[in-house]
């Protein structure tokens, strides 16, 4: 897979797309050389090799008395990535009594609120994978997901 990174110093976007032939800068930033470089440049791309509930016990150990989540205007629900982790950990222990194991398919139909993330980053911590189908999905659609 080839990303295009627009960030490196010295390099400018590509023109928009109108039909006319696109200048040879152009051409040497999509293929990733520079003016007087030869041959194909690939950027590589290094992802962690944890997982996001780890990084969430990571970044709650560090900055654990830091907001969150934030929610809401007259409801306000404010987090603390403690709070936050507490919130996961008991929604994942009560997930995994249910049976919920690693490679499992957990369907979430929650609408945009702080129970969504705790329930996702609960089933990430399982090893389970969260299918979110939104609130509004009609029966016939909720059917041919789960089948």
């Amino acid at each position: 897979m080839r990303i295009l990174v627009h960030s490196l110093p010295g390099r400018r976007p590509p023109p928009a797309s109108n039909g006319e032939p696109i200048p040879t800068s152009a051409k040497q930033y999509l293929h990733g050389t520079t003016p007087g470089q030869t041959g194909r440049r690939h950027l590589q791309l290094h992802y962690p090799t944890t997982n996001l509930a780890c990084l969430l016990d990571q970044t709650a150990g560090r900055f654990g008395d830091k907001p969150a989540v934030i929610f809401g205007e007259s409801t306000q629900i404010h987090w603390t990535y403690h709070d936050l982790l507490k919130q996961v950990n008991r929604i994942a222990g009560g997930l995994a009594e249910l049976g919920v194991n690693r490679g499992d398919r957990v369907l979430l139909t929650l609408p945009n609120c702080p129970e969504f993330i705790v329930s996702f980053l609960a089933i990430q911590k399982l090893g389970a994978g969260a299918v979110n189908a939104g609130p509004l999905m009609g029966s016939d659609d909720l059917c041919d997901l789960v089948t």
